[in-house]
């Protein structure tokens, strides 16, 4: 069996990037830049950990989510993954925390649901 067949989900990768303006004062302005496009079936999406965590005003879900995408997947820290189709529903978001070293011919990347303005 091929690691390909395994994939079931199909996501978009964005890159914010930062630019600070040149007075040094101001909010800096966040660009998006997609560095892997949707394809059919480019990654596979599982729930690792779910728990409840207290978030001041009550109690609130937080987990983790592991991804896995081939080697050649551009994917770094802080990188944003837009569900495009598969297991998972569309539209939504993951922020990755973690990325691993490659294992042959897979990525294993480690996210949490990404709660902030989508990437545009």
């Amino acid at each position: 069996m091929s690691f390909v067949t395994l994939l079931q989900d199909s996501v978009r990768v964005w890159r914010p990037t930062e630019t600070i303006p040149q007075t040094g004062l101001g909010v800096p302005v966040v660009t998006w830049a997609v560095t892997v496009p949707a394809t059919a079936r480019n990654s596979a999406i599982q729930r690792r950990a779910g728990v409840v965590r207290d978030v001041g005003a009550g109690d609130a879900p937080e987990g983790q989510w592991k991804v896995y995408m081939l080697v050649s997947a551009d994917v770094r820290e802080r990188d944003v993954l837009e569900v495009v189709a598969g297991t998972q529903p569309a539209g939504k978001y993951f922020l990755v925390d973690e990325v691993y070293p490659p294992r042959g011919h897979h990525q294993q990347l480690t996210c949490r649901l990404y709660l902030g303005d989508p990437p545009a």
